[in-house]
């Protein structure tokens, strides 16, 4: 009988994001784990046009949906990318942090380089519980 650890997350942080980036890291999070991601949602900082910067994102599962915010960013509005992870068996905090700090558009990282999951980069059974 597999054991089932339900974890939520949450994470803000400031600075541009890659949208070539982060869609690659979550479509690799997606591949391996929907089925253990009830919910995800979040307001995005993204790298582009300021009439462009703004977006949300929420899903259930594999399906999640993305696209601008009906208003873009205030003039003295903090820029602060917001992300939240509900579900059971999700990577530790730490880890799902990291590689999304890996999506900044300005990442010294390399430009061609997108962060993906992989399951065997953190040690298993390192669960948050909140």
């Amino acid at each position: 009988c597999k054991k089932y650890t339900k974890s939520s997350y949450g994470f803000k942080f400031e600075g541009e994001l890659s949208m070539d980036r982060l869609n690659h890291f979550m479509t690799s999070l997606l591949r391996l784990r929907a089925q253990d991601l009830f919910r995800t949602k979040g307001v995005l900082n993204v790298a582009g046009p300021p009439e462009m910067q703004k977006f949300v994102f929420q899903g259930v599962h594999e399906q999640i949906q993305l696209g601008p915010a009906i208003k873009q960013w205030g003039e003295n509005e903090k820029r602060i990318n917001k992300f939240v992870f509900i579900g059971q068996n999700l990577p530790p905090r730490d880890y799902l942090l990291k590689k999304l700090k890996e999506c900044s558009a300005t990442s010294d990282i390399g430009g061609s380089y997108f962060p993906v999951y992989n399951p065997e980069d953190h040690e298993k059974g390192q669960h948050d519980d909140h």
